[in-house]
C-alpha cells in the first residue's frame, strides 16, 4: 500500500538522510530513552510492547523533513517573487541586506535578526499565500452534531 510506496519513493530519495536519521535515533534513545519533547510523541506512537519501532519512527522522521523542506521552498519562492513585483519593496529589501551583511563573509544567525523589513515582508508573503493553504477533516463517523442541533 501506501507504506510500501513512500518507503521505496521517499527512503530511496533520501537514503543517505534515512541512514543518518536511523543511527542517530538508535543512539539518542539508547542514551537519553523517549522522554525529550520534540522526538517523545513520535517515538511514543511508534513503541510497541516497550520497544521503540525504529523504521516506523524513521518515516515518521522523514516525513517531517520532505513536508519542512517542500512549506521552505514555496515560502522562499512567493516571498521572492512578491518582493520581485514591487521596485520599492526590492530596493528597500537589498539596502537592508547589503547593511546586515557588508562587511560578513556568509549568512549568520545574528545577521538574519537584524532585517525587520525581510522579516515583515516574509511574514506578507506567508499571509497571502500560505504554503500549506487548508486543513482537510474527514468525518468517519457519518453524522455532524453542532450545538446539539444536526
Amino acid at each position: 500500500g501506501s507504506k510500501q510506496w513512500y518507503q521505496r519513493r521517499v527512503r530511496g530519495k533520501f537514503s543517505g538522510a534515512v541512514s543518518v536519521i536511523r543511527d542517530s535515533l538508535r543512539g539518542f534513545v539508547e542514551q537519553h530513552g523517549s522522554e525529550h519533547v520534540i522526538l517523545k510523541h513520535v517515538i511514543r506512537v511508534n513503541t510497541i510492547n516497550g520497544k521503540v519501532n525504529v523504521e516506523d519512527t524513521v518515516d515518521d522522521l522523514m516525513g517531517f523533513l520532505v513536508a519542512t523542506m517542500e512549506t521552505t521552498t514555496v515560502t522562499m519562492v512567493t516571498t521572492l517573487q512578491y518582493i520581485l513585483r514591487d521596485n520599492e519593496v526590492r530596493e528597500r529589501v537589498s539596502a537592508e541586506v547589503a547593511e546586515v551583511y557588508r562587511d560578513r563573509d556568509g549568512i549568520e544567525i545574528d545577521g538574519s535578526l537584524k532585517l525587520p523589513y525581510l522579516y515583515h515582508c516574509i511574514k506578507e508573503s506567508l499571509r497571502l499565500s500560505p504554503p500549506v493553504s487548508s486543513t482537510v477533516r474527514v468525518n468517519k463517523t457519518g453524522r455532524i452534531v453542532v450545538e446539539g442541533l444536526f
